[in-house]
C-alpha cells in the first residue's frame, strides 16, 4: 500500500512536521528518498503501527523531539549532508550542542555510515562528524557512571543496578518507577542518557567495564542484553566490593576522628 492509501495524499503534497513545537514544511518525496530512516518509513506507509508521532491536522504531524536540532536532520534529507560547522567556538554558531544533534541523528535513524566527510576543515580531518559526536556522548556517559558510583559509595551502597531500554516508552516507565522508590538522586545522574544509553552499552559495554574496573578500585561490572519481547533492555550491575570498615572511615572524619 503506498502513501496515498495510508496518508491520503501523494508524494508531492506539502506536509508540516511539528518537532517539539517548531514547525517545518517539506514534501513527502523529500523524506521517502531514504526509506530506511524513521521518517522515510512513516511517509512511505511502511510503518503503520508507529506511535512516535501524533497526527495534529490533515497534513501536520507532531513529534516530541528537539525542534532546534531537527533543522539539521531535515537538511540531511535535502542535501545528504550534516551542515554543521565544528570548531572551538561552534557553540556560538549552532543552536544546539553536538550531543543533542547526535541524539536526534540516532532517533531519526539517519544512516551514519553514509555520512561522508564533508567537513575537511581545520577542525575535522579524515573522520566523519558523527564519529566525533558519538565519541563525545560515550565519554559523557562514562563520566556520568563515575559520578554515579561515587554517589553510591557516599550512600554506603553495595551495588547499583541500571536498565536502559531500547524503546523510549519503557525507558520513561523505568525512570518513573526508580524515582517512586526513592533513588531519584542516582536516577538524575543517568537520566540524560535515556535515548542513547541502550546503544552505548550495546556497542561499548565491555570496554566501559574494563575502563571502570581499571580506574575505580573495588568495583566489579556486569552488563547483559535482555530481550523479553518488545521490552528489550540492557541491564548494568555494578558491585562495590570495597566495604565500609568503621575504623577506616573514622580516620577520615573531621568530627569523629
Amino acid at each position: 500500500m503506498d502513501i496515498d492509501d495510508k496518508f491520503g495524499r501523494n508524494y508531492e503534497k506539502k506536509i508540516v512536521l511539528n518537532i517539539g513545537g517548531v514547525k517545518y514544511e517539506t514534501f513527502a518525496s523529500t523524506l521517502v528518498k531514504y526509506p530506511n530512516t524513521r521518517l522515510g518509513r512513516i511517509f512511505e506507509g511502511n510503518d503503520e503501527n508507529n506511535r512516535s508521532f501524533v497526527k495534529v491536522k490533515e497534513n501536520e504531524y507532531f513529534f516530541d523531539r528537539n525542534g532546534y536540532a531537527f533543522r539539521y536532520i531535515l537538511e540531511w534529507y535535502r542535501t545528504g549532508k550534516i551542515l554543521l560547522s565544528i570548531g572551538p567556538n561552534d557553540s556560538k554558531k549552532a543552536y544546539i550542542t553536538r550531543e543533542e544533534l547526535a541524539a536526534e541523528l540516532e532517533y531519526f535513524e539517519i544512516p551514519m555510515e553514509n555520512l561522508k566527510d564533508y567537513y575537511n576543515n581545520n577542525f575535522i580531518k579524515n573522520t566523519t562528524l558523527i564519529h566525533k559526536l558519538a565519541a563525545v556522548k560515550v565519554d559523557e556517559f562514562i563520566s556520568a557512571l563515575e559520578k554515579l558510583i561515587r554517589e553510591a559509595m557516599g550512600q554506603f551502597l553495595n551495588f547499583i543496578e541500571l536498565r536502559f531500554y531500547r524503546t523510549p516508552k519503557y525507558m520513561k516507565e523505568y525512570w518513573a518507577k526508580s524515582e517512586s522508590i526513592g533513588v531519584s538522586n542516582l536516577t538524575k545522574i543517568m537520566k540524560p542518557f535515556s535515548d542513547a544509553g541502550f546503544s552505548i552499552i550495546e556497542k561499548f559495554g565491555d570496554e566501559i567495564g574494563d575502563y571502570l574496573r581499571n580506574n575505580i578500585i573495588g568495583i566489579d561490572w556486569n552488563c547483559d542484553i535482555c530481550d523479553p519481547g518488545d521490552r528489550e533492555y540492557c541491564v548494568i550491575i555494578i558491585n562495590i566490593k570495597e566495604k565500609y570498615p568503621k575504623t577506616a572511615i573514622l580516620s577520615y572524619t573531621k568530627r569523629l576522628a
